[in-house]
């Protein structure tokens, strides 16, 4: 029997799903951790305007706060990037049977995946990506740090020649 492989943009919603697990994971092990620590740091306020004067106003606080965001972040982004590196997907990929390739054919190399997630920074610029990204998806059907990266996040189906005719 003659199989052929072939592949498609991945849809938009398995690319969310995949996200949407993917951050959970983070959530999970990379922010959860430092909960009791962020609980000591920033008493329970009502509101975000007086969360932010309280930070501001303790300049410990901040600093403190500032170093857990950057690990956390780090942590983030070296799970997203060793992952697909490795093994060309996130588990949100995995589950939604999503994968990233390079648009070389190649596999994807250690400076693609490592563009493609600077999204988890939350800083100036990467924050833009928030944005960009999800503009250029709808539009292009591939994100912008997929573009600058040279990668593609696709679906693949294999087909049995043999049952088309």
């Amino acid at each position: 029997m003659a199989y052929s492989k072939t592949t498609i943009p991945a849809s938009y919603w398995k690319r969310l799903f995949a996200l949407i697990i993917d951050l959970t994971i983070i959530n999970m092990f990379f922010v959860f951790p430092f909960r009791k620590l962020l609980m000591l740091l920033v008493p329970p306020i009502s509101n975000f305007k007086e969360s932010s004067e309280f930070i501001q106003s303790n300049p410990y606080i901040s600093r403190k706060l500032s170093l857990i965001i950057i690990v956390v972040s780090l942590l983030a982004w070296l799970y997203l990037t060793l992952t697909e590196w490795n093994l060309s997907a996130t588990a949100g990929d995995l589950l939604m049977k999503i994968k990233i390739r390079s648009t070389s054919g190649k596999e994807i190399r250690f400076w693609q995946a490592a563009l493609r997630n600077l999204f988890i920074f939350p800083y100036f610029p990467f924050i833009m990506l928030w944005i960009i990204d999800p503009l250029y998806l709808l539009f292009k059907q591939q994100k912008f740090s997929e573009l600058i990266s040279r990668t593609d996040t696709v679906e693949e189906f294999v087909i049995n020649k043999a049952k088309l005719y």
